[in-house]
C-alpha cells in the first residue's frame, strides 16, 4: 500500500504535499540561524559563547511553547495549529526589519523567539498529523520523506542568506532581507492552509490505538506516559541528537574559516550546497533503504558513521575534518524522523501530550552549542569543542541499540 493511504483507501497525497511545504518552511527557517553566529561574531564583536544565543533563542524556546502549543492543538485540532505556527512565524520574521534599524542584539533575539514560537507549532501539529493520516507502520517512511523536503529547506536557506549576510564586494551585511521573505512565505502558507480541503485527522488525544501496529487498545489498558521506557529513552535520545545537530550546524563556518582557512561566505555556501545537500540525500536514500532495512539498525548504523566522522574532525582539523563533517550531514539525517517515530510506538492517547515533550527536548539545542562556544573559547580550538557533537551522538546510538534489542524481543 502507498505510504499516503490511509487504512480506508483514502489518498491523501495532496494532503501530504501540503504538510511537507511546512516541513520545507522551518527547514529554511532554522538553517538562516546557523548564519548568524558567525556575523553577530565579527558584527558585535562578541565571542563565540556570547554568539551562541542566538541557538537559544532559537531552540531553548520550544521548552517553554511545546506544551501550551500541545494543549492548544488538542483543543483546537490540526489545522488551528498549522495557523498559529505560521502566523507567529510570519510575525517574527517581519520584526527584523525593526530590528535591522536597531541594530540591538537583544532584538534580533527577540525576533527569533518569536519566528521559533511558530516553528514550535509546526513541528508539533506536522508530525503528529503525518503519522496519524495514514498506516502506522509506514510513519517511518512517510515522516522521513516528508523531512527530506526539511533537508531542502536547509539546503535553499543558507544559499539565500549567505548573498545579504556574507559579501564579498565589502557591501553593509543584511540580516532582514532573508527573514522579510520568510514571513511573506509564511503569511501566504496560512492562506493556503485556511482555503484548502485538508484531509480530516481527530486530535490524538481522542484516538486509543497502539502505534506498534493497527490494534485498537481499550482506554482501560493505557500505560501512563511515563511508564513507557522507550519513550523515556527516546526523550533524552531526542534531546542529544538536537543537541549534535545544532552543534555541527552553529559551527561549521567557524570550523571551516579557523581550521581550513575559508572565506566566510564560502564557508556558509558549503554549508548550504555540501552539508544541507549531503542532509538531504541521506534522507532520501534512507527512505528507500527502510523498505528493506529496519529504522533501528539505520540509526545505529548511522550513530557509529558519525561518530566516526566527529571522531576525524577533532583529530584531524583542516580541510580533511571539514569533509569528515559532511558525512556526519549524510549519517545524522534519518535520526530525527526516526527517533520520533520510534519514541511514539505504544503511547496510545497520550500522543500529543509525547509529541509536546520531544520537541521540549528541542532545548538540547541551546545547550549543546554554548558548551561548545565555552570549550572553543577557553581552548582556543573549535575543533576540541566538537567533543561534545561525539559525546551526544553516542548517546544517540545507545538509544539505537535499546530499540534494536526491542524491535527483536516484539518479533
Amino acid at each position: 500500500m502507498s505510504i499516503w493511504k490511509a487504512r480506508d483507501g483514502r489518498n491523501f497525497f495532496r494532503t501530504f504535499l501540503l504538510v511537507t511545504f511546512i516541513f520545507f518552511l522551518w527547514g529554511f527557517a532554522l538553517s538562516l540561524s546557523d548564519l548568524l553566529n558567525k556575523h553577530f561574531q565579527d558584527t558585535f564583536g562578541m565571542t563565540r559563547t556570547y554568539s551562541a544565543f542566538v541557538q537559544c533563542a532559537v531552540l531553548g524556546t520550544y521548552f517553554f511553547v511545546a506544551f501550551p502549543a500541545g494543549r492548544f492543538i488538542s483543543r483546537f485540532g490540526y489545522r488551528a495549529g498549522f495557523l498559529a505556527g505560521l502566523t507567529l512565524t510570519a510575525l517574527g520574521g517581519l520584526l527584523f526589519l525593526p530590528a535591522g534599524t536597531l541594530m540591538e542584539f537583544w532584538f534580533f533575539l527577540l525576533a527569533l523567539a518569536v519566528v521559533s514560537s511558530g516553528l514550535c507549532f509546526l513541528e508539533i501539529t506536522a508530525s503528529p498529523y503525518l503519522i496519524l493520516l495514514g498506516e502506522v507502520k509506514d510513519a517511518p517512511r512517510r515522516m522521513t520523506l516528508a523531512h527530506s523536503c526539511n533537508a531542502l529547506g536547509w539546503m535553499i536557506g543558507p544559499l539565500l542568506g549567505t548573498t545579504f549576510i556574507f559579501n564579498r564586494d565589502g557591501t553593509p551585511s543584511d540580516v532582514s532581507t532573508p527573514y522579510l521573505v520568510l514571513g511573506i512565505v509564511a503569511l501566504l502558507a496560512a492562506a493556503a492552509f485556511a482555503l484548502a480541503r485538508m484531509d480530516y485527522v481527530k486530535p490524538a488525544a481522542e484516538e486509543h490505538f497502539d502505534l506498534i501496529g493497527s490494534n485498537h487498545v481499550p482506554m482501560g489498558e493505557e500505560v501512563p506516559l511515563f511508564r513507557h521506557r522507550n519513550f523515556i529513552f527516546a526523550l533524552v535520545a531526542l534531546g542529544l541528537y538536537v543537541g549534535a545537530q545544532t552543534g555541527v550546524n552553529a559551527f561549521f563556518i567557524n570550523y571551516a574559516v579557523e581550521t581550513a582557512y575559508f572565506h566566510k561566505s564560502f564557508a556558509a555556501t558549503l554549508l548550504g550546497i555540501g552539508g544541507a545537500g549531503m542532509f538531504m540525500l541521506g534522507r532520501l536514500v534512507g527512505t528507500l533503504l527502510m523498505r528493506r532495512i529496519s529504522a533501528e539498525v539505520l540509526l545505529v548504523g548511522g550513530g557509529i558513521i558519525s561518530m566516526l566522522c566527529v571522531l576525524t574532525a577533532i583529530l584531524m582539523p583542516g580541510l580533511e575534518g571539514s569533509w569528515a563533517l559532511y558525512g556526519v550531514y549524510f549519517f545524522e539525517s534519518t535520526m530525527f524522523p526516526t527517533i520520533f517515530a520510534l519514541a511514539l510506538r505504544g503511547v496510545g492517547r497520550h500522543v500529543n501530550t509525547a509529541s509536546s515533550l520531544l520537541v521540549m527536548t528541542f532545548v538540547g539545542g541551546a545547550i549543546a552549542p554554548l558548551t561548545m562556544g565555552a570549550i572553543a573559547d577557553r581552548t582556543g580550538s573549535i575543533a576540541s569543542a566538537f567533543i561534545v557533537v561525539l559525546a551526544c551522538f553516542f548517546g544517540v546510538t545507545v538509544y539505537g541499540l535499546y530499540a534494536l534489542v526491542r524491535a527483536a524481543r516484539r518479533d
